[in-house]
């Protein structure tokens, strides 16, 4: 909570208005997870095990029960071997030859069908995140910690925009391309070159 009152108040005094502090909030959990839709940052990346039932064909994982804030699949696999799983799209689940494909994943709603060769009961999700920005008391964002002057100039252009702060919202725009430049430099790759 302590983070997103000193990123409002650094917002307040670029926009110089003390009085949209709802407007400010909208636009700051916007820019936050604009921020982390703006790449696949391994910081965003978590992995789950996943113990599924044997009995179907078609085996289902409850997404918000498995993967919370669940974005995207990074990659799901048997949990004790190297056999990968490919996604699929829902109208791609027979191959040209007629054969229902195997060893497969899709979406479907809030859940993930899985379709292996045979069905498996250990597994392993790993999964983009969306970070947690309401309620603010669990606000949960490594982007909004480490690299604040982003959501700050985001944030502030948002609002200059809607206020008619044109000449302003540009200088906010150039600052924010600058943030955002060192954001994607310093987190695409674990690996650094």
């Amino acid at each position: 909570m302590a983070l997103w009152d000193d990123l409002r108040d650094e917002v307040k005094t670029i926009i110089n208005k003390s009085t949209l502090d709802a407007e400010i909030d909208l636009a700051m959990r916007q820019a936050i997870r604009a921020a982390h839709k703006s790449g696949k940052y391994w910081r965003d990346l978590a992995e789950v095990s996943l113990t599924l039932p044997t009995t179907d064909v078609v085996q289902s994982v409850d997404l918000s029960t498995y993967a919370p804030n669940f974005r995207q699949t990074a990659y799901l696999k048997i949990a004790d071997q190297d056999i990968y799983y490919s996604p699929v799209q829902i109208d791609d689940l027979v191959d040209a030859d007629g054969f229902v494909r195997a060893n497969v994943y899709w979406g479907l709603g809030a859940s993930l069908k899985i379709r292996g060769e045979s069905p498996v009961e250990q597994m392993k999700l790993c999964y983009y995140r969306y970070p947690i920005v309401s309620p603010l008391a669990s606000m949960d964002s490594w982007i909004a910690d480490q690299h604040r002057d982003l959501i700050v100039a985001w944030t502030a252009s948002t609002i200059l925009g809607m206020i008619g702060e044109q000449e302003i919202k540009g200088r906010m725009d150039t600052l924010a391309a600058i943030a955002f430049a060192d954001l994607q430099q310093d987190n695409l790759e674990i690996h650094g070159r």
